[in-house]
């Protein structure tokens, strides 16, 4: 059983039955996690996992969902017609959401 789905060349879903995994990306471990309400991720030096991570986030499956309907209404607004909602919570759900630019975390 694989925990990562793999979408496209480059865009991996982690399955709902589970809760994290760990990928490495040249010399940083990076952590993803999640339960019920969050998602957090933490990056370590490769190799040095056990010890005090070099930094990481978080955020809420809510604040996401925020984030979508306030977009969803900016662009309402900005454009004055009405987007399919539904198609983009739904994107967003299965990880086709636009990415950040920067690519911050």
């Amino acid at each position: 059983m694989s925990i990562l789905r793999q979408e496209d060349e480059t865009d991996f879903v982690l399955e709902e039955d589970a809760t994290s995994c760990w990928i490495a990306v040249g010399n940083i471990s990076v952590y993803i996690r999640r339960d019920h309400k969050t998602v957090a991720v933490d990056l370590y030096p490769l190799g040095q996992e056990m010890y005090d991570s070099l930094g990481g986030t978080w955020a809420s499956f809510s604040e996401s969902e925020e984030a979508i309907e306030d977009e969803l209404g900016n662009r309402d607004d900005r454009r004055g017609e009405t987007e399919d909602r539904s198609k983009l919570v739904r994107q967003a759900k299965d990880g086709h959401a636009r990415r950040p630019k920067g690519g911050g975390l």
